[in-house]
């Protein structure tokens, strides 16, 4: 359990942004106050009270008017991965005004380094494409969109190349995990095999890493598994299930549709 939190005067006082669980270490802070500053600092802290500061960093004031109100990408496979050397297509959608033109950019490192790929004019019908690199895999990806009145859209995280949820050596050691129908509605079947007896813990996660539910806590024997799962509580959207099975973690990804 970590708890995310904001300083815009150097540490003086914070502000929360979110509690949250789960061990994916990338999250996306989509509501940053509209406040000029020099001095904004992010903390994490967990349950245990450690915490870690961010360095100095600036916000600066967009001025009103137009947003950035949607972005999607095409190409992606029900899983959203996309293959090394793939061609993705970015559309976007706005309201007036954003500016006269828009920088969009990709990033294969949770939005640590963003990358190039086009700046374009602002028209009615924006669109462009990019060719994902030729290695992978990488996990997560993200585009923006940025246009010259401050006004951002980042998109949800896909991956570029086949991401394997099971090494080649925990495979010939007998362990799998996979999920079905993939896409599912309102139910669907998580399988695994292991191959000794052991402790399994069974999570699903969504994509900021937010724990949503625990489906399996006990220990198995060898063999083979499937285990229902109830989604329909679940928004639609990309999950992630991580089988931590003695010290193997698996890990997939369910897309759940409404």
């Amino acid at each position: 359990n970590k708890r995310f939190e904001y300083s815009l005067n150097a540490g003086a006082t914070w502000t929360l942004i979110e509690n949250f669980s789960g061990d994916i270490k990338y999250y996306v802070w989509s509501k940053v106050p509209n406040e000029a500053t020099t001095t904004a600092l992010i903390r994490i802290t967990d349950d245990n009270g450690i915490s870690g500061v961010s360095g100095l960093f600036t916000i600066d004031v967009v001025d009103a008017g137009g947003s950035i109100d949607g972005l999607v990408l095409s190409g992606l496979d029900i899983n959203r991965n996309i293959a090394v050397g793939g061609t993705i297509g970015i559309s976007w959608t706005f309201t007036p005004d954003i500016g006269t033109s828009v920088e969009v950019e990709y990033s294969l490192d949770a939005s640590g380094v963003w990358y190039h790929i086009a700046t374009l004019p602002v028209t009615e019908s924006p669109f462009t494409s990019w060719t994902t690199p030729n290695d992978g895999p990488h996990n997560p990806a993200f585009i923006r969109v940025r246009s010259t009145r401050g006004m951002v859209r980042v998109s949800s995280p896909f991956t570029i190349g086949s991401p394997t949820s099971v090494s080649d050596a925990q495979a010939a050691a007998g362990y799998n995990v996979s999920s079905y129908p993939n896409p599912a509605f309102n139910n669907a079947q998580i399988a695994f095999a292991i191959p000794v007896a052991t402790d399994v813990l069974l999570t699903i996660v969504d994509a900021r890493g937010v724990e949503v539910g625990t489906t399996v806590q006990q220990r198995y024997e060898a063999g083979s598994y499937s285990i229902p799962v109830n989604t329909t509580s679940l928004a639609a959207g990309m999950y992630a299930y991580t089988l931590q099975a003695g010290p193997t973690r698996l890990v997939g990804t369910l897309i759940i549709t409404k």
